[in-house]
């Protein structure tokens, strides 16, 4: 009886015992030898500590935590498509962006389809219809324009 329970002490000393690669364990984790290397948890080479991929078997050893903050420069996505939506004829969302001049443009024709009879105008419109359309679609809430 006392043969079949066995302490997680000796299943992790059997587990050593057992596996090929040095310091790697039934779950794959990784144990580093000191603060500036660790081991491939797929092929056991000795690599550096901030490594993401092994150059030696090409595997991925740690995951790559990509967040969504904002960087300095960078922009929102759901103000822009918001400004775009609201007041894109008059180019708020160019002027967010820092595209002046693009803004400018869009101002100008705004201003002179009115006198046009909305030729420019209804342009314009689609134009805006393009860019809300590529504001929503942008794969990351932050994005530098």
């Amino acid at each position: 009886m006392e043969d079949i329970q066995k302490t997680e002490e000796d299943k992790v000393s059997i587990v050593k015992e057992n596996n090929p690669l040095p310091n790697i364990h039934e779950n794959n984790a990784v144990f580093t030898s000191n603060a500036n290397t660790k081991f491939c948890k797929h092929c056991g080479e000795k690599i550096a500590a901030e490594a993401v991929v092994c150059p030696k078997c090409g595997c991925q050893v740690e995951n790559l935590d990509v967040e969504d903050k904002p960087t300095p420069g960078s922009k929102d996505k759901i103000v822009a498509a918001l400004l775009c939506f609201f007041l894109g004829m008059l180019g708020a969302h160019k002027f967010y962006e820092n595209k002046v001049g693009t803004g400018i443009l869009y101002l100008l024709i705004f201003l002179v389809g009115w006198i046009l009879f909305f030729v420019p105008t209804i342009i314009l419109a689609i134009v805006c219809i393009v860019d809300l359309v590529n504001l929503v679609t942008k794969p990351k809430r932050y994005y530098i324009p």
